[in-house]
């Protein structure tokens, strides 16, 4: 009888370690594999235009009214037309011209980011963080033509020639590798140093988002450790 309850006990004590050893597993499983999808997780691209016509995220803004949202691979942007710093009035178009802004007012490029009547601009942010890689536009020429800047963080000025250009010509390619957090307000805008009459059009950027794992997902995870550590306790004592 004492040697069969023993033998129970034994047996026992050994299934409990050996669930906790698969719970233990499982939960570095989780870990690893939240470590493979943030290093695995590529860029992102919002096209706008292609020299040609308007394109994905273009159609998305171009629907009326000033403030608009894109959703490309799981990552939002919300974006919105100013004029002279103010938003009514404004509303992002894009045709065959280009992508821009079409703003009240007579001498308006109605295809392109232009200061006929003002500055005009595009605020925009994302739902997650991440680094803004590239920014790729057609009719940039002169000398002082946009400017992208990171509210709270750095400013690019965008011209031919530029230290940030990639290429030039009619694919005018710029590099900024610059990194944001959820909600961070950028700005993109004709350049306050351009000559009257200067116009672009935005054709597409990249983004590369951080991988942000679901509060379920840490949840699972802080909450199979919390359960195995208990178990431990109680075996121990």
């Amino acid at each position: 009888m004492f040697q069969a309850q023993m033998r129970t006990i034994g047996l026992s004590s050994f299934w409990n370690h050996d669930r906790i050893g698969i719970l233990m597993k499982k939960v570095a499983f989780i870990y690893l594999l939240m470590c493979l999808v943030t290093s695995l997780n590529g860029q992102i691209t919002f096209s706008f235009h292609d020299g040609v016509s308007i394109l994905s995220s273009g159609s998305d803004l171009d629907t009326g009214g000033s403030s608009r949202t894109s959703l490309v691979g799981g990552v939002t942007l919300s974006a919105e037309a100013y004029l002279a710093g103010v938003s009514a009035g404004t509303v992002f178009n894009g045709a065959s011209g280009g992508f821009g802004i079409n703003a009240s007012g007579t001498g308006d490029e109605t295809q392109r980011f232009d200061n006929d009547n003002g500055i005009e601009s595009m605020v925009f942010s994302f739902d997650v963080g991440g680094t803004f890689n590239t920014i790729d536009f057609e009719f940039i020429e002169d000398a002082a033509e946009a400017v992208l800047s990171f509210d709270g963080g750095n400013s690019y000025d965008i011209f031919a020639g530029s230290s940030t250009e990639t290429t030039g010509g009619t694919t005018d390619f710029y590099t900024i590798t610059e990194t944001f957090i959820a909600g961070q307000e950028i700005t993109l805008a004709v350049s306050g140093s351009a000559v009257s009459g200067e116009n672009f059009s935005l054709q597409a950027f990249t983004i590369t988002p951080s991988a942000i794992p679901e509060p379920s997902t840490y949840a699972l995870i802080f909450g199979g450790l919390a359960l195995g550590l208990v178990i431990w306790k109680r075996r121990r004592a």
